[in-house]
């Protein structure tokens, strides 16, 4: 290598470190025209973080706690602790624990459950309703929905109420609905046996 050559190396560093220093001083003037807006947006990030992470802690413990309502509704419905705290924190898990003691006791009224955001529910009480009052009409509105989830159930059902008014023509004619799974089954079999002959 020459001197030449050396120098110019020095040279190339010594810019180098001036452009790093030049960057430095320029970011130190920054600094201290912005400090404001500076530690505000870190402020601002570290209580977004924090909130955040109480937010989560909170929500965390919220469902912990409907959980152990909702078990301790299932064992014992009188327990009006674990009821009133799922009425207020936790409505759907409510609307499942209702409904499932109103299948045991029939006193119970779950007629507010109409309203339901747990979808199956709403398609359940529905669908016990229609049941009860044997109407063909409110069946088929349940069947004609394509997530409804006892779609086959409720055409078996539908043709029993139409055996019940003796409308035999459109029982045969409302079996024709079920599935290919559902139409192999011992009710489904048991109903177009009966109908053969009529």
């Amino acid at each position: 290598m020459s001197l030449k050559d050396n120098l110019k190396l020095v040279k190339e560093e010594i810019l180098e470190q001036e452009s790093f220093l030049e960057g430095v001083f320029k970011l130190g003037i920054y600094y201290k025209k912005y400090k404001k807006i500076i530690l505000s947006i870190i402020a601002i990030v570290v209580a977004y973080g924090v909130f955040a992470s109480v937010s989560t802690y909170y929500q965390n413990q919220t469902i912990i706690k409907s959980n152990e309502a909702f078990d301790a509704l299932v064992k014992n419905y009188d327990n009006k602790t674990a009821r009133e705290f799922l009425k207020q924190n936790n409505k759907n898990l409510y609307d499942i624990a209702v409904f499932n003691q109103a299948k045991k006791d029939n006193s119970i009224d779950i007629s507010f459950l109409d309203n339901s955001n747990v979808w199956f529910i709403k398609q359940l009480v529905k669908y016990d309703k229609a049941i009860k009052n044997a109407n063909a009409r409110e069946i088929d509105a349940l069947i004609a929905q394509r997530d409804f989830l006892l779609k086959d159930v409720a055409i078996m059902n539908k043709a029993l109420i139409q055996i019940k008014h003796k409308k035999y023509k459109k029982a045969k004619n409302t079996l024709e609905f079920l599935s290919e799974e559902a139409s192999k089954s011992e009710m489904a079999i048991v109903i177009k046996h009966f109908l053969i002959d009529k």
